[in-house]
């Protein structure tokens, strides 16, 4: 059985977790605009509680985004610095993927079921995806896409129900008026749930070299920088 560190820092939350003979040990702080201070801390912990050291990990796994532009860059940089020391291949993980295998855990959701998993962009805008349940675990519907949200609610029009719309973008009022079974606004990417998917990845060979590891923005980095610029100066 393969053993994969995760990490996660692509939200508010601060997250890491590792799969070792096919169990789970996850550590998750809801800890805004301290991921540089917390992340490696995390690494360390989570490594000595499990009795490994990083030569033991077969491969790191990041959560590639798309989310905050600083964020995914502290954990890109603190993934590829660990994956240089051990001389490890990296494995990006999707942060709507991520989400949505939890929320198909969470709420037991069966095969044959849809659900919207949509991240609050700023600007009024969303990135977001459609999923559905399958007998194997969950497919994308569509493309991970950067847009306002009324035309995720175009995309979905006279289409069936969804089970489920997760995430901080599903408060746009275009999302809102969208039918569901459940909403769950809430709901962060956790490196917990990016397990399975890193494991998959691995057995597929759909690794990387720590220097090849990318992100997934979705936005462009000028823009992203904009933004974090705006909030800072309104903080």
């Amino acid at each position: 059985m393969s053993t994969i560190l995760a990490m996660d820092t692509s939200s508010e939350g601060c997250s890491v977790a590792i799969l070792q003979d096919g169990a789970v040990s996850a550590k998750y702080l809801a800890a805004p605009r301290q991921h540089t201070q917390l992340l490696l801390p995390m690494v360390d912990e989570m490594l000595s509680s499990a009795g490994l050291t990083l030569n033991q990990v077969d491969a790191i796994a990041y959560g590639r985004g798309p989310g905050s532009f600083t964020g995914l860059r502290i954990c890109l940089g603190i993934a590829q610095g660990l994956g240089f020391a051990a001389e490890r291949q990296l494995v990006g993980v999707s942060s709507l993927e991520t989400m949505a295998c939890e929320a198909v855990f969470r709420h037991r959701l069966p095969a044959g079921e849809r659900l919207l998993v949509a991240i609050d962009a700023r600007m009024d805008e969303v990135y977001w995806c459609v999923y559905q349940v399958t007998a194997d675990g969950i497919e994308s519907l569509s493309e991970e896409t950067l847009s306002p949200p009324q035309m995720v609610a175009e995309y979905l029009q006279d289409t069936p129900a969804l089970a489920l719309k997760v995430g901080s973008g599903c408060h746009y009022q275009p999302l809102v008026g969208l039918e569901s079974t459940v909403t769950d606004l809430v709901q962060q990417p956790k490196a917990e749930f990016m397990l399975g998917l890193a494991e998959a990845a691995l057995s597929r060979g759909e690794t990387v070299a720590a220097e090849q590891a990318r992100l997934t923005y979705l936005r462009d980095s000028v823009a992203w920088q904009k933004r974090e610029r705006i909030r800072n100066t309104r903080d």
